[in-house]
């Protein structure tokens, strides 16, 4: 999928390296980007997240130039919601896909690439973004900035993926009984916040207030359930002190319980992550890696986050090419059912 993967700390030095090619460049949020100077750069695709991984270290400024191999192409999609199924998707076998992570049509678009690609094909993604949590034109090609918009690699080349948490189930189960797409507004037919608010403080003996939200929030997300699996995990950001806004839709009457973890389980939950991957690349060995990590870990993990990353590089050969983006929601397809969009989530991909 990618030929070569390279890390620069500032466009200019970014200019002065780049050859000819076809590439994915990704923008760490608190970059000096002029996005004007892109028109004078070989064919490419990018988005923006609030941070970037390059081997074994995360970066808030920064640019990772990915050079698409003569097996995978790579196009946007300006419009999430509307049609895309004439690009012969079904062909291929693997996808690095990203979407804005602040769009309210991941849900549906999700729905529709599942249609249009073959049953047995893998992917990883997750959603652009930056920390701000305000949606702005994070998705981009060398003429063209836009929201709403996502990014299709595709590819003939083969991929293993992998997926885990670490997150506990601490109360529960509950159930979301009014929802609309990303708006938690009603648990137990209880006011959103009030219920919440009411289980976490219970826990955490501290008083939730929507001038704090996010910071006790981020230790104590949703996690919608699932039958013999990790319940997918649903991370709330917001509160208009009603509703809980969530990145990620949630169906009404999904049974959805509150969720607590510790660095241990989430440092552990990684290294799970990148062995099922390999383990999951069938077709070869596996000698290179993609991380797609939520930048909640990286708040809630602080100086942990660097064992995380150690624990998924250690699992691949030693010269292997190890980066990734931290995201604002993480998506992949561990089996053929669907395509989930994750939250607090870590995705690896095996190349």
């Amino acid at each position: 999928m990618f030929e070569q993967v390279l890390y620069f700390a500032s466009f200019e030095e970014l200019q002065k390296n780049v050859t000819d090619g076809r590439y994915l460049l990704v923008v760490a949020e608190k970059s000096d980007f002029p996005f004007e100077m892109l028109k004078n750069l070989p064919p490419l695709v990018g988005a923006i997240f609030p941070r970037i991984v390059f081997e074994q270290q995360s970066y808030d400024k920064g640019f990772i130039l990915a050079k698409l191999n003569n097996n995978t192409s790579a196009f946007i999609v300006e419009e999430m919601d509307k049609d895309f199924s004439a690009q012969d998707l079904e062909k291929l076998n693997s996808f690095f896909l990203i979407v804005d992570g602040l769009s309210s049509h991941i849900g549906s678009f999700l729905e529709k690439f599942f249609e249009e690609i073959k049953e047995d094909a893998k992917l990883i993604g997750g959603g652009a973004g930056k920390l701000t949590l305000v949606q702005e034109s994070v998705i981009f090609s060398n003429h063209f900035q836009a929201q709403d918009a996502a990014i299709i690699v595709g590819s003939y080349d083969y991929i293993g993926v992998g997926v885990k948490h670490g997150w506990k189930e601490i109360q529960g189960p509950f159930m979301a009984t009014q929802t609309q797409k990303c708006v938690l507004q009603k648990i137990n037919y209880v006011n959103a916040f009030d219920f919440y608010k009411e289980v976490v403080e219970k826990d955490c003996g501290k008083s939730l207030r929507e001038d704090n939200f996010f910071e006790i929030a981020k230790s104590y997300p949703l996690g919608i359930s699932r039958y013999s699996k990790e319940p997918v995990v649903r991370d709330p950001i917001m509160t208009n002190g009603e509703d809980i806004i969530l990145v990620g839709d949630m169906d009404s009457s999904s049974i959805i319980s509150l969720l607590k973890g510790d660095n241990d389980s989430l440092v552990d939950a990684a290294k799970i992550a990148a062995k099922n991957a390999i383990q999951s690349l069938e077709k070869d060995m596996a000698k290179n890696a993609v991380i797609v990590d939520c930048i909640s870990r990286f708040l809630f993990l602080e100086e942990d986050f660097e064992k995380e990353l150690i624990n998924i590089k250690t699992q691949f050969p030693q010269n292997s090419q190890f980066w990734g983006v931290l995201t604002l929601g993480e998506i992949a397809n561990e089996s053929k059912e669907n395509i989930e969009f994750y939250n607090k989530t870590c995705v690896v991909g095996a190349l």
